[in-house]
């Protein structure tokens, strides 16, 4: 009988123990924040937890917004908060093992005060907490406090044209009015054989009239 009882005992300590390895919501939310106290630079802002159901062990997806108080350009910021989120993801994978989906949601307000610079997801495989996807506002040249490309300088820039001055229009007037060297007739030329001949009648009418005056004279 003794020993029924003390296997029932047994039994009943075990099912309490088994009872509290439950870690409760809260406990996640405590474990983050101890995680994360230990980023320099970094707040917590926000832990969202939704529970799923994994086998007889409850787990959760977290949405985690971390704030990002340094003050740096966006090449120096982007390598800064991967190597945070790398770190945070592993520890997360270890030493909060019922997490299967993380999302870590960063503000930096040097570059933007109410929207996110970068978000990086995790889903749960064999090895750990695996990054599934990167949204990273650095990509887009308008975003942040050292943006290289002005949003307000990309402007139709209006064309102002120059009215012709009274004298312009003048001179273009007259331009208009002068007929041009193709305009104007050109006279037809003389044909030269026409001229030739002219010319050899001419002197045979002359020489004709040289010899009639000398036999004039020689009469006389």
């Amino acid at each position: 009988m003794k020993k029924i009882i003390l296997c029932l005992a047994g039994f009943l300590w075990l099912l309490c123990t088994a009872c509290s390895l439950e870690i409760t919501a809260e406990e996640v939310q405590t474990r983050f924040s101890r995680i994360i106290q230990k980023y320099p630079s970094t707040t917590e802002e926000e832990i969202s937890l939704s529970k799923m159901s994994s086998g007889r062990q409850s787990a959760y997806n977290a949405v985690v917004r971390l704030k990002w108080s340094e003050k740096q350009g966006r090449f120096s910021t982007e390598r800064a908060l991967e190597q945070y989120s790398r770190e945070l993801a592993a520890e997360v994978s270890q030493r909060i093992p019922m997490i299967l989906e993380l999302e870590l949601s960063w503000i930096v307000p040097f570059h933007a005060e109410d929207e996110a610079a970068m978000i990086f997801s995790y889903s749960r495989r064999k090895e750990g907490l695996t990054q599934t996807a990167l949204d990273d506002r650095f990509t887009d040249g308008t975003f942040g406090a050292d943006a290289y490309i002005d949003p307000n300088a990309m402007v139709d820039v209006p064309v102002r044209r120059i009215a012709p001055s009274p004298k312009t229009e003048k001179n273009t007037t007259t331009a208009k009015d002068t007929p041009s060297s193709s305009d104007i007739p050109s006279e037809p030329e003389e044909d030269s054989t026409d001229s030739e001949s002219t010319a050899g009648l001419d002197t045979a009418d002359d020489t004709a009239q040289n010899e009639d005056t000398e036999d004039s004279r020689q009469a006389e």
